[in-house]
């Protein structure tokens, strides 16, 4: 098995720290003996974090701000910063292709009382002055790359792949209204329903997509041209809060 360079491990826990300190009240005040790695001090909620070990970089998503915050791993300091939407907007998650090439983001309105769409961004990372951005017409929840470099997208209502080349998207399932020639192993929930939140993991090699929502969970295998998409209701479960992965498994996790 490939190890890990101490630097990098260092450098991850001080990430794991960053979204501690965004979700724990008082942590800037939490003595060095108590904390795990080094603390980097980001102004906002930073609700996702993307390691990129080719450019030794990390990008924390700040939800209230609306843009990514750069971080180098050679020196533990924010570099720069770049929003993720032209107009207000909060990101709601980011996800990094498989081979570091794109970014994306997905946005969703904070302007009371304006005609405002949710977006998607593709981030390129080779130059990320280069940002693309795709109005959507439901709210994104959760985003993850796939093998053959989509992005699978959450939202209230559908699941989709986002092509950021060149921005297309392709529902997999539309949640208002599914496909009535398509048989399921296991009833479906009932439909309609509308998604309010949702996480989402992908496997290490980008194969399967393992997806957790308010209502239910799901696992998309990843197939050309066509994948298989599998559910089950969470009322059937001790209902966790978010999924992750390793190389070998996924973890549901609970607060």
């Amino acid at each position: 098995m490939k190890k890990l360079p101490l630097q990098f491990l260092r450098f991850l826990a001080g990430a794991i720290a960053v979204l501690l300190m965004a979700a724990v009240p008082g942590a800037h005040g939490i003595g060095q003996a108590n904390t795990f790695g080094q603390i980097i001090v980001l102004e906002g909620h930073i609700n996702d974090v993307a390691v990129d070990e080719v450019r030794r970089l990390v990008y924390a998503g700040n939800f209230s701000a609306g843009r990514v915050e750069v971080i180098s791993m050679a020196t533990n300091l924010p570099i720069s910063q770049f929003p993720t939407s032209p107009e207000p907007s909060a990101m709601s998650g980011m996800a990094m292709s498989l081979d570091a090439r794109f970014l994306v983001a997905i946005n969703v309105p904070v302007t009371s009382g304006v005609a405002q769409l949710a977006s998607i961004t593709a981030i390129n990372l080779h130059d990320s002055s280069n940002r693309r951005h795709f109005p959507l017409a439901d709210t994104p929840l959760a985003v993850t790359f796939v093998a053959g470099g989509d992005a699978l997208i959450v939202t209230t209502t559908r699941l989709l792949l986002f092509d950021p080349e060149d921005g297309s998207t392709r529902e997999l399932i539309d949640l208002e209204n599914p496909p009535a020639d398509v048989v399921f192993p296991a009833p479906l929930p009932t439909f309609p329903r509308e998604v309010v939140t949702a996480s989402v993991a992908t496997s290490a090699d980008g194969n399967w997509v393992y997806g957790l929502t308010d209502e239910f969970l799901f696992v998309y295998q990843v197939f050309h041209p066509t994948g298989l998409l599998s559910f089950r209701l969470t009322s059937s479960l001790v209902t966790p809060r978010y999924l992750t992965t390793s190389a070998c498994r996924v973890t549901a996790n609970t607060p």
